[in-house]
């Protein structure tokens, strides 16, 4: 198992960004990262330069630009008609990025853009069925309240037995970064190559966040986005990415339930009893600021 890097919301000057497919690639290869999905607004455009990219995987994508929400078609360079629907449509727009070979995701649910983004929040009726969600987005997502209320409303889609994927997103068009904390989404994938980010993603072996690396592991080879039947012994291994202290947590519906202080590295073990749709996450925090958090282990369905 691998544990890479990524930035799954990233425009090009194909639609409303300042950089060239290639000079976004150098840009994120040389901040650490091991992915980037190119998702320009309404158009795969940005395929014609994949080729000039070394050194880090690409990953098709399309942020699909309706009047109702965003929603990013990842891992497919194919357009998604969008023209035709209503606020009743949102299964019928993540079934056509699907039928394209994309993972459909929601994006930025919660932040009311202006007029030089119309439909950013999302207003569709319908969240049921989306593989993943931005849970985190643009610079220190922590603080933005468009971000506290996506968390909670991830939280509260598992709750009811969906199971979106948490994704954390700079949505980047250009401009200065210094001084900001920006999330990451990173996968625990078996190798590198496309198609393993991809499945990574699919089965929700992710973890989101602004520095530190955890893994979230279970008896018997679980990984967050699977199930555990009864009772098993869940472990939380914090492998370091912020100076101090933190705290580790383990969380479920009713929040945390389990956590320890560490300095450096740590790890925190505690068996649960998982019962049927009931979810646990792990995550990494000081205090009352939230750092990282992971996709959960699931009860049985």
């Amino acid at each position: 198992m691998r544990l890479l890097r990524g930035d799954l919301h990233h425009h090009t000057h194909h639609s409303d960004g300042a950089e060239s497919v290639a000079e976004a690639a150098r840009r994120c290869r040389a901040q650490g990262y091991d992915f980037l999905a190119v998702t320009d607004h309404d158009t795969g455009a940005a395929w014609r330069e994949a080729a000039q990219v070394s050194g880090l995987t690409l990953m098709p994508g399309v942020e699909v630009t309706t009047f109702h929400g965003h929603a990013l078609a990842l891992g497919t360079w194919g357009p998604v008609e969008w023209r035709d629907l209503g606020r009743g449509d949102a299964p019928r727009l993540f079934g056509r990025i699907r039928a394209a070979g994309g993972l459909a995701a929601v994006a930025h649910p919660f932040f009311v853009g202006g007029s030089v983004c119309a439909g950013c929040a999302w207003d569709f009726a319908d969240w049921e069925g989306a593989d993943a969600v931005e849970v985190w987005h643009g610079p220190d997502p922590q603080e933005r309240p468009h971000n506290r209320a996506a968390l909670r409303r991830w939280e509260e889609l598992l709750t009811a037995g969906e199971r979106p994927v948490p994704l954390g997103v700079r949505d980047w068009h250009g401009g200065g970064e210094a001084g900001e904390e920006w999330a990451s989404t990173w996968v625990y994938a078996a190798g590198a190559a496309l198609s393993d980010v991809v499945e990574a993603l699919r089965r929700g072996r992710v973890f989101v966040s602004v520095g530190p690396r955890l893994v979230l592991t279970g008896e018997g080879d679980l990984l967050p986005g699977d199930e555990a039947a009864g009772e098993v012994a869940l472990r939380l291994a914090y492998l370091g990415g912020w100076p101090g202290t933190v705290e580790l947590r383990l969380v479920g519906p009713q929040g945390p339930w389990a956590g320890r202080r560490v300095r450096g590295r740590g790890l925190l073990e505690h068996r649960w009893c998982a019962a049927p749709g009931e979810w646990c996450r792990g995550e990494v925090a000081v205090g009352e600021r939230l750092l990282a958090f992971t996709h959960p282990v699931f009860g049985p369905a």
